[in-house]
């Protein structure tokens, strides 16, 4: 739980330090943690790291890009804020 604490006021700070209107922040959170599920005690089930940083995106209710691919996007300059997921092993 503390884990999940942290994630939300880190993320919650980096959405305020970048944001320069309210809602006017692009956010990208690329998955690249090679769906490897946790625990995650908050929630109650097995997540991958992608899935507890967009839940906690939408419990913040922020809107966001979620992208799935090896490569990232060509229009990373066009976000404000770039989320990388890596999980517990990734083969970037």
């Amino acid at each position: 739980m503390e884990l999940k604490r942290t994630a939300f006021y880190l993320i919650t700070a980096l959405v305020v330090l970048f944001a320069t209107e309210a809602g006017a922040i692009d956010i990208l959170v690329w998955d690249r943690d090679n769906n490897v599920e946790i625990r995650d005690w908050v929630f109650g089930e097995d997540l991958t790291p992608a899935e507890t940083i967009t839940r906690t995106l939408d419990e913040l209710d922020l809107e966001y890009t979620l992208h799935r691919s090896r490569d990232l996007p060509d229009d990373v300059n066009d976000y404000d804020l770039v989320i990388i997921s890596l999980g517990f092993f990734s083969d970037c």
